[in-house]
């Protein structure tokens, strides 16, 4: 086992890495899609429509210019729509992938509430529980690393783990649960929802 003090930094470094892992992850596609705006296919495009606009103003009664422009001004369209797309599959990604993550937590939420309530029963009876406090460190960890978290101490061995806001996840051996709804005051977004337990 591991000391108290020691145990909470390797809880915090997991939570910042995991919290960078994923932000990394969905900022190098957003990069890319951008990339192809600047430098890409619709960036190209983007420059034959201003230079077509600046035909068309040379000559405003060119009807070959006309043509041009309009064709142009299509592609441009479409390169856009394009790239809509392409940040509608990113967010969709997202979703699912935060759906996919709040499950996890719901599991290590349980996992955690269950172990503390195996903890305490040892820790009562005045046996050693140390596996079982490795247990937990382990599953605090993974846990860390999905979510934003801070714990406390409590009686008899149990730990409380609270997530951002300071909503309580874990109460000793209670678990809440985290889940997503769509907010459709915001796009159809993604909310997350805390639910309490029932004690």
């Amino acid at each position: 086992t591991i000391n108290a003090g020691l145990e909470r930094q390797l809880i915090d470094s997991q939570s910042s890495l995991g919290q960078f892992e994923a932000a990394s992850e969905a900022l190098t596609r957003i990069e890319a899609t951008l990339a192809s705006v600047e430098g890409g296919k619709l960036g190209n495009t983007l420059n034959q429509f201003f230079n077509a606009l600046r035909d068309m103003s040379n000559q405003p009664a060119g009807l070959a210019e006309r043509s041009i422009l309009l064709n142009e001004a299509d592609a441009l369209a479409q390169g856009f729509q394009d790239t809509a797309i392409e940040f509608g599959r990113i967010q969709n990604d997202i979703e699912r992938e935060v759906k996919e993550l709040l499950s996890e937590v719901n599991i290590q939420a349980a996992q955690l509430a269950s172990l503390n309530r195996q903890i305490g029963l040892v820790v009562v009876s005045g046996q050693e529980a140390n596996d079982l406090f490795d247990q937990r460190t382990r599953v605090l960890n993974e846990l860390a690393e999905n979510i934003d978290l801070t714990t406390v101490q409590g009686s008899n061995g149990e730990l409380s783990v609270f997530v951002a806001g300071g909503f309580p996840l874990v109460s000793g051996v209670i678990a809440a649960s985290l889940d997503s709804v769509a907010n459709l005051d915001n796009g159809g977004k993604l909310d997350i929802r805390f639910n309490n337990a029932d004690v």
